[in-house]
């Protein structure tokens, strides 16, 4: 398995991060996790399709990722 994080954002709700996961087998998967002034932390883990679908600026921070990692083919 392989990780990277690919974008971060704070303010006064949360602490927030998104990882973008290569399973063994190839498949790509978004890891979020949010951590919050009281000490509760929150994460999931959704396919790629899933987190690409939903709404919010953030999937154009991982489109940039993916667009980077074919640039030199």
């Amino acid at each position: 398995m392989r990780k990277r994080v690919f974008a971060e954002h704070t303010d006064e709700t949360r602490d927030s991060r998104w990882t973008l996961i290569q399973q063994d087998d190839g498949t790509l998967h978004v890891e979020q996790e949010a951590k919050y002034p009281d000490g509760n932390q929150k994460r999931r883990t959704v396919s790629i399709n899933e987190f690409m679908l939903e709404s919010g600026p953030l999937p154009r921070w991982l489109q940039k990722v993916i667009d980077r990692m074919f640039e030199d083919v």
